[in-house]
């Protein structure tokens, strides 16, 4: 079951690529996805844009910290940003955590 939050935060692009500070070295998505549980791609699986929006964009990183606080199995900010989602065992309903945000959620 799968949550999308998007606090309708804009984000330049230029800026996010800009200071995109890519980790070399580490796993492939493709592997880490295929050949690990999805409950250890918290610590496998990271978003490099993550670092910047979040301290650009505060709100951003408290939504990840809440979707995790309720649940979820893995979370992360989609892409550049500033949508941030989260995978659970079963459905879960968060629009009342979430109500000032555009809220999605659905089976995968």
């Amino acid at each position: 079951f799968v949550i999308v939050i998007n606090p309708g935060i804009h984000l330049k692009t230029l800026s996010a690529y800009s200071n995109l500070q890519p980790k070399s070295g580490e796993n492939k998505v493709f592997d880490i996805v295929t050949k690990s549980p999805i409950d250890k791609w918290k610590d496998l699986l990271h978003n490099d844009f993550e670092p910047y929006v979040f301290e650009c964009h505060p709100a951003v990183k408290t939504i990840k910290e809440k979707l995790y606080a309720h649940g979820a199995i893995y979370s992360s900010m989609s892409g550049s940003g500033s949508s941030v989602y989260g995978i659970f065992e079963k459905e879960t309903d968060l629009k009342n955590i979430f109500q000032n945000y555009f809220y999605w959620s659905g089976k995968m």
